[in-house]
């Protein structure tokens, strides 16, 4: 059996990227933005968000919270207490992935075991000048359930991963304080 940080989590699942496709497309943009309608709609609190778009925004510039749907969207969303926990990004070069640099958006950066950023790890701050990402987990070589098999793990890479760790801290703490916002959540953090 498998335990997750917030065992008591209820999960609403939703896929708004074209898995068939080795490149990232603008149209992914809008079905994000449906899916974190469509998720918001039937009453999740958190939302978490492994994804980044970056191939048609200028970096810095266009990395305000401001300029991409996805990021508004997000903004928009923490408005109606929702809590949006997203990836910083596995880039090569130091920047962000859109909606990372959405404002009142959880950006979650990575970290190796030995506390070190992850090479990888997407980071700010936005051009806008706000500290990006908020937090840092682990992105180098957690151990991860395989989910093509039964009782079988194996070791992941990626600021995905890490923003799973950080959506789980933020149930736990939103469970034990229904009341909070994502300004507390992220003040706890």
């Amino acid at each position: 059996t498998y335990i997750g940080v917030a065992p008591g989590a209820q999960f609403i699942v939703a896929k708004t990227e074209n898995p068939d496709s080795l490149y990232e497309f603008p149209v992914e943009e809008d079905t994000y933005i449906a899916g974190l309608e469509w998720a918001e709609s039937r009453g999740a609190d958190i939302i978490s968000s492994s994804l980044g778009y970056t191939n048609w925004y200028n970096w810095p510039t266009d990395y305000d919270g401001k300029t991409s749907p996805a990021s508004i969207a997000v903004y928009e969303a923490s408005k109606r207490r929702v809590i949006v926990v997203t990836a910083a990004g596995n880039v090569a070069i130091p920047q962000l992935v859109i909606p990372g640099d959405a404002i009142n958006a959880i950006t979650v950066g990575g970290i190796d075991s030995t506390f070190n950023r992850w090479h990888y790890s997407g980071q700010g701050p936005t051009y806008d000048g706000r500290l990006k990402p908020e937090i840092v987990c682990l992105s180098a070589a957690p151990v991860v359930v395989d989910p093509d098999e039964r009782n079988s793990y194996f070791l992941s890479f990626g600021t995905s991963g890490a923003t799973a760790l950080a959506s789980g801290i933020c149930a736990l703490l939103l469970e034990g304080h229904p009341k909070w916002n994502v300004d507390s959540l992220r003040k706890a953090l």
